[in-house]
């Protein structure tokens, strides 16, 4: 079972599927809360790319804390990219518009979808 205080000690469990199983050490400074949402997802150029125009992407959250967002996508976004984040509310017309970046993503097994780890910047 995961111990979701920010103790700091090495838990075990599954990132991506039971298959993989990994002992990882525990870095969140709080827990995590299932949560649903729709997210649009905007792939920001780096900095000394030529502008494009971006496609947005659809995301939807599996969970949320106080550091960052988890979430499943169709598309592969490599860690350490940033992305433009547009949060929608249920049953708002009001989106919640932030800049995140992608620390870690791994193919579901068995599926087309990726599980994403993203860190708020904002």
């Amino acid at each position: 079972m995961l111990d979701l205080l920010p103790d700091r000690t090495k838990h075990d469990f599954a990132l991506c599927s039971q298959a993989d199983l990994v002992v990882v050490e525990e870095k969140r400074d709080s827990p995590r809360f299932p949560w649903s949402a729709e997210i649009g997802l905007a792939v920001l150029p780096a900095l000394e790319a030529v502008p494009r125009a971006g496609r947005v992407l659809k995301a939807e959250a599996e969970n949320i804390a106080k550091g960052g967002i988890g979430l499943l996508c169709d598309r592969l976004i490599p860690p350490g990219t940033v992305v433009r984040c547009d949060i929608a509310l249920s049953n708002q017309a009001v989106r919640i518009p932030t800049l995140l970046k992608v620390r870690w993503s791994c193919l579901l097994e068995g599926k087309k979808r990726y599980r994403m780890g993203l860190q708020f910047l904002l």
